[in-house]
């Protein structure tokens, strides 16, 4: 149901291993965070469309979290008005991460040497793409650790023409590790060969140590034909490679 969180003045969840959030109000930044310390050895975290207006800071920092999936699709309100929420995940023991949401609140990702498996899903964007666009970089270079990543197109791009990121962009200082020593196969789904999936493409090309497989999965619209396909082959082609193994394939 909708409602506001309240909580008492002393909660205390000694063991709790699971947690699931949804629809929900946090009131404030002291109570909510009362609640996530007051859960010691949980170990899966999930939020769905909860609302985070009343909060400015709240650092998710549980040493036994192994699952943490955040739905923030405005539930409630505009797609298009950020929220002043920072939220930071800290947890050195989470394996997997799942975000589903348009950035509204700031994702700061801290500590997670021994995440596994992380799926990151950001829709087509509205009106502030530039901020939002800066915010999943950030979410990104986060995840320098992470095994296997699932991204959705709308983390590559907007869908405003005129407000594009730029190859400077995607220039990630430092480079992620995953990058430089075990990012070894990426799957491209939905291709549609436009300006940021390009800028994508030759970032990972040019820093890509070990990248042994590049899979490019073409769209069924009229900008996936074999034209469009050869353009973009030559572009690859004259892009220095940081892998001389790399394969890279159409599918």
């Amino acid at each position: 149901m909708n409602c506001a969180l309240e909580l008492p003045s002393f909660i205390s969840f000694p063991q709790l291993k699971t947690l699931h959030l949804a629809l929900v109000t946090f009131l404030d930044d002291d109570s909510t965070q009362k609640l996530l310390t007051s859960c010691p050895v949980l170990q899966e975290l999930i939020i769905l469309d909860c609302e985070w207006m009343n909060l400015k800071h709240i650092v998710v920092s549980i040493p036994t979290l192994k699952s943490f999936t955040i739905d923030d699709l405005p539930y409630f309100g505009s797609a298009d008005e950020l929220n002043g929420c920072e939220i930071k995940i800290d947890a050195a023991n989470l394996t997997f991460l799942n975000y589903t949401g348009c950035l509204l609140n700031e994702i700061v990702l801290s500590n997670l040497p021994s995440l596994v498996n992380a799926h990151v899903c950001v829709p087509l964007l509205g009106k502030r793409q530039k901020e939002i666009a800066y915010r999943a970089v950030k979410v990104l270079r986060g995840l320098h650790s992470v095994k296997s990543m699932r991204m959705s197109t709308g983390t590559i791009e907007g869908s405003n023409p005129h407000v594009r990121c730029d190859e400077e962009d995607w220039n990630l200082k430092p480079v992620p590790n995953c990058f430089l020593s075990c990012l070894k196969s990426v799957n491209l789904h939905n291709f549609h060969g436009n300006y940021e999936e390009m800028c994508m493409l030759k970032y990972l090309l040019k820093n890509a140590l070990v990248l042994e497989r590049l899979n490019i999965f073409c769209s069924k619209s009229p900008s996936g034909d074999s034209k469009k396909q050869k353009e973009v082959v030559d572009q690859l082609d004259m892009v220095p490679r940081a892998s001389t193994s790399c394969v890279i394939m159409f599918l």
